[in-house]
């Protein structure tokens, strides 16, 4: 029974919230152009995201991460609403753009999560593709 309540709770996350943000704890505006932050838009895409990637490959994200929270379809733009649960020293922020890649001002799927998480969710979103994002997008700056 236990089961299938949090396999209902995970399929709302997933599929009703549609583009209404999920609230994890304290909401932040912060504007990406914020000086040596780690949830800039180097940040976000630069060494966390590196960091992330190598602990999916060697399996050990699930030991250190916790808490998922997931954000669909949260507009991109210069301002832009970053989420964490409780401090955000202990947050990491992922975005999984979306297929409509030629439009600027594109809708992402933002996943947020604390120390301890458990890595299927984020398997769950194929964190592949946001690194295929991730290339496209520095490639189209070029």
């Amino acid at each position: 029974m236990a089961l299938r309540v949090g396999l209902a709770f995970k399929n709302y996350l997933f599929e009703a919230l549609g583009s209404r943000p999920a609230v994890c704890g304290k909401m932040i505006y912060e504007n990406l152009t914020r000086s040596g932050g780690d949830y800039s838009y180097t940040g976000i895409h630069g060494t966390r995201l590196h960091r992330v990637q190598k602990q999916l490959e060697n399996g050990s994200l699930h030991k250190t991460e916790q808490d998922v929270y997931i954000y669909p379809n949260w507009p991109w733009n210069h301002s832009r609403a970053a989420y964490w649960a409780g401090n955000a020293d202990d947050a990491i922020i992922l975005e999984l753009g979306s297929n409509e890649r030629p439009i600027p001002n594109r809708v992402y799927n933002t996943i947020c999560f604390k120390r301890g998480s458990d890595v299927t969710v984020l398997r769950a979103w194929k964190v592949s593709d946001l690194f295929k994002e991730r290339a496209w997008r520095n490639a189209s700056k070029e």
